[in-house]
């Protein structure tokens, strides 16, 4: 009788490694292009309020016309 914790010997197949490494190797770089792509977005966003609040401040626009530009 085994203990509960017990795993059967699987014998060591290098392909199988191989392709493990390389599912990593995409999980890991398509993690980092979400977390740039969401910086770059962000600050984009971010940049095109603050010049939005910036014209509303001195008049130059109103609300109205942010809520219905397609820019």
């Amino acid at each position: 009788m085994r203990s509960k914790g017990e795993k059967d010997l699987v014998p060591y197949d290098p392909e199988i490694d191989r392709t493990n490494k390389e599912k990593k190797k995409k999980r890991i770089k398509m993690v980092e292009d979400q977390e740039r792509n969401q910086q770059q977005g962000r600050g984009n966003n971010q940049l095109k309020g603050d010049l939005v609040v910036q014209d509303i401040v001195q008049g130059k626009r109103c609300l109205r016309d942010y809520f219905n530009s397609e820019d």
